[in-house]
């Protein structure tokens, strides 16, 4: 398997619980500005993907996507008296005002979405308009150039410093704000609501907002023809009519279904209340609503969505894996909340999604909100797949503009080579902290396709040639890693072609580097089959760290990980359970010297749980057992079936699991099953619970024998058969994997899989991205999976039990 493009978004649509606020937050950098308005476009593009689909049956197209964020039509009712906008909302004429929440208004990324409530009346030939916020709304506007809050008949309106507003007052309501208003009234009322908006400190938009492009959006225009960069959710838009009715909206229930309440108010009839379960647009957070109702002559409606913050099933995720992803966690972070806490859930994916990152290029979409970012999402990973093939079609065909051309496949072709400017640019040389020389210069557009050649030599002004060549490169700064002590000289030279520039050259002194500081602060958890250990350790670039363990103190201790880790955690899977080692751990800069060891620290791992942790046995359809939480439901894809021990699978049918704590490979693991190939697929995925050379596992048939992938780790062998069942038992003990077939050994790979949580769900008979190149045609029996290494006696005492007859 060559590839497996995982589906990372982030979501979920339930409320966060209150308990989940007071868990510990990740210990890591703070988030750049940047990256908190990165993210919090995010959300809004989430939203605004699945408003699209709902809405349409597809996603819009790209990079023209620009989504209605709502629209109403509502009644304007006559009030006895005329109010005074005094930012109070204490007339009684208030109560018979049409009322309508708005949102969601994206605030701060920290502070997350919030919804207004929108109240409108008239008196005589004035309209009033109330708008009442549970937060302070002052300096929150649009990202276009008005900045507008809201607009009433086109004209903008923000709450200004120290709470002013033209038109109107402003007043406190409890932690929130009041705005009214008074505008002339005397026709139809139109009303427009920013969605997407920033807080602008002094009334300019942030720093880092204008390296985003956020200056420089607009809100579509009607033709839909200019060049502007588009929002991605267009402002709430309402128009309201005069009448003698009033309409009374209020917002979602948050406990139980998100359910839509609307009631009509008329002066002759009784109130007439409709109330309808919102629909969920998938599990993007999204929940769509859409109302209307004909009174006499007058139609009303009201159409738009409210947003969930895909808050509540990270935060779960982190309590159930907080050994993988709240590794740093410390006391003095507890009770920060969920906002902090989901902060530092968000930067955590973000690095787990880097390194699961296979691709050989970095896609930076042409869209001024995403401009110097790698996009995560599954429409990226769809975009690179064609970035690729495009790339091996354009190779496959170069064009040929001379009969007889030698075609090197990647090579640009140039009508003529690049002038190499008279001299470079100047050579700068700073001392990093972690003795790394770190050179730079000035890049031109007169350099541009132009190489840099980095020298290092023996004197001031060398001469250099290829025994002093140390880098190539075509950007403007290239870092020495590892420079001898003492005085050292560099030298740039430009290069195109086979031409040369004159050298410029710089010297810099390097100090003797120091061993890095002693890891303080060593922890161990014990848990069954396993000791998690933590620590702290010197915040340098290319520190890593080495774990020992020794049995009583004795004999010399054995260094656990062959390669030094680079992060702050270590799980020892190897020990006897039970039995109590001392570990220390050492900290090694990236020349190979090792500071002091940490203080020992001594723990004994849980015994081992013999019994599998989850069972499918498809005795009752598809349902799994969890040891310790009872059964499971699963979900049937396509053309598949369970029934009678046995999912079938084919013609694109599958089966999937979500994810539960006990799939994850940060201990010992086995998993067993048995197939049945009744045809051949280039290379069908078994079971799968994660992608190739990144988190997770998977057994397959691949090649012409079986893979057991777990991690980064492949370990292959056997000889797979069509027409019969076959067991295979995949284990791993900590330091070495092994594939079992029909009982023997048929396969062993040494390896330290990567342990980080896989996020998706358990899928059976189909691999974690869909492709008829990974479907099993066929059947499954029997999956078990065990958080322990089965030995192999067990192994094949469990293929002899229960095998099914091979007549199908």
């Amino acid at each position: 398997m060559s590839a497996g493009w995982p589906r990372t978004l982030l979501k979920s649509l339930a409320c966060l619980a209150a308990s989940l606020a007071f868990l510990p937050a990740a210990r890591s950098a703070e988030p750049t500005p940047e990256q908190t308005l990165y993210w919090w476009q995010d959300e809004i593009r989430t939203a605004a993907f699945a408003l699209s689909e709902a809405r349409t049956g597809k996603v819009a197209q790209w990079p023209q996507i620009s989504v209605p964020a709502g629209s109403a039509v509502l009644p304007l009712p006559n009030v006895a008296s005329p109010i005074r906008p005094d930012g109070r909302l204490d007339e009684a004429a208030w109560q018979k005002a049409t009322r309508f929440p708005v949102g969601p208004v994206f605030d701060q990324w920290r502070q997350g979405p919030l919804l207004l409530t929108v109240r409108a009346c008239r008196s005589g030939d004035t309209a009033y308009v109330a708008i009442q916020s549970p937060r302070d709304l002052t300096g929150l506007g649009a990202l276009t150039q008005d900045a507008e809050l809201f607009a009433v008949n086109g004209k903008p309106y923000h709450v200004g410093p120290n709470g002013s507003l033209p038109d109107g007052s402003v007043g406190p309501d409890g932690v929130g704000q009041v705005i009214e208003l008074a505008v002339p009234g005397k026709g139809e009322i139109g009303l427009s609501f920013a969605v997407e908006t920033l807080r602008r400190p002094g009334g300019r938009l942030p720093p880092a907002s204008k390296s985003l492009g956020f200056d420089r959006l607009a809100v579509p225009s009607p033709s839909r023809n200019d060049r502007q960069p588009w929002l991605w959710l267009e402002p709430v838009q309402v128009r309201l009519v005069a009448s003698d009715l009033a309409v009374q909206m209020e917002s979602p229930r948050q406990a139980g279904p998100m359910r839509f309440i609307a009631k009509v108010i008329a002066t002759d009839r009784e109130p007439v209340a409709a109330e309808q379960e919102l629909q969920s647009c998938g599990d993007s957070g999204v929940y769509r609503y859409q109302w209307q109702t004909t009174i006499g002559q007058q139609e009303l409606h009201a159409e738009g969505f409210w947003y969930a913050e895909p808050v509540a099933a990270e935060i779960a995720k982190i309590e159930r894996e907080g050994s993988v992803v709240l590794a740093q966690a410390t006391s003095s972070d507890v009770g920060r909340g969920r906002r902090e806490l989901y902060c530092r859930a968000r930067q955590a994916r973000a690095l787990e999604q880097l390194r699961a990152l296979d691709a050989p290029l970095l896609f930076v979409k042409q869209h001024p909100y995403f401009a110097g970012h790698i996009y995560d999402d599954f429409y990226t990973w769809q975009m690179l797949e064609i970035i690729r093939y495009t790339q091996a079609e354009a190779l496959a065909r170069p064009r040929v503009d001379m009969p007889g051309a030698e075609i090197v496949p990647g090579e640009c072709r140039l009508q003529s080579p690049m002038p190499v400017p008279a001299s470079p640019p100047a050579l700068a040389a700073q001392l990093r902290g972690d003795c790394a020389v770190e050179l730079s210069w000035q890049r031109t557009a007169a350099t541009i396709g132009l190489m840099y050649e980095v020298h290092r030599g023996p004197s001031a002004r060398f001469a250099p040639d290829a025994s002093t060549q140390i880098g190539l490169t075509t950007a403007g700064k290239f870092i020495d890693p590892e420079p001898p002590a003492g005085q050292q000289h560099y030298a740039l030279l430009l290069t195109s072609g086979t031409r040369r520039s004159a050298p410029v050259w710089t010297s810099v002194e390097v100090a003797p580097p120091s061993p890095p500081d002693k890891p303080g602060g060593v922890s161990a958890e014990a848990m069954p089959g396993k000791v998690t250990l933590r620590w702290n350790g010197p915040v340098a670039p290319g520190v890593r760290y080495r774990i020992s363990r020794s049995d009583d103190g004795s004999a010399g201790p054995v260094q656990l990980n062959p390669e030094p880790l680079t992060s702050l955690t270590y799980t020892d899977v190897t020990g006897e359970p039970g039995k109590t080692y001392r570990y220390v751990v050492c900290a090694v800069n990236r020349r190979g010297q090792a500071g002091p060891e940490s203080d020992p620290i001594e723990a004994a791992s849980l015994p081992e749980i013999r019994e599998p942790v989850f069972v499918v046995d498809f005795a009752k359809g598809l349902r799994a057992e969890r040891l310790g939480s009872g059964p499971v439901e699963g979900r049937l894809h396509g053309a598949a079936k369970a029934a009678d021990g046995t999912l079938v699978t084919g013609a694109g049918g599958f089966a999937t699991f979500e994810h539960a704590p006990g799939l994850e490979i940060d201990k010992a693991f086995s998993v067993e099953c048995r197939v049945w190939i009744e045809r051949e697929a280039p290379m069908p995925v078994i079971a799968c619970c994660g992608a190739y050379n990144a988190a997770g596992w998977f057994l397959q048939r691949y090649g012409g024998g079986w893979r057991w992938h777990l991690g980064g780790v492949s370990c292959d062998g056997g000889h797979p058969s069509v027409g019969r069942w076959t067991h295979l038992v995949g284990t791993y003990d900590g330091r070495k994997a092994h594939l079992y077939q029909d009982g023997r050994l048929v396969g062993s790979a040494d390896g330290y899989p990567n342990q980080a949580t896989w996020q998706g769900p358990l899928v059976l008979g189909q691999y974690s991205h869909q492709s008829p190149s990974y479907q099993v045609e066929g059947k499954i029996r029997e999956l078990r999976i065990y958080h322990r290494a089965l030995q192999p006696e067990e192994v094949a005492q469990r293929a002899k039990n229960d095998a099914p007859q091979n007549d199908g």
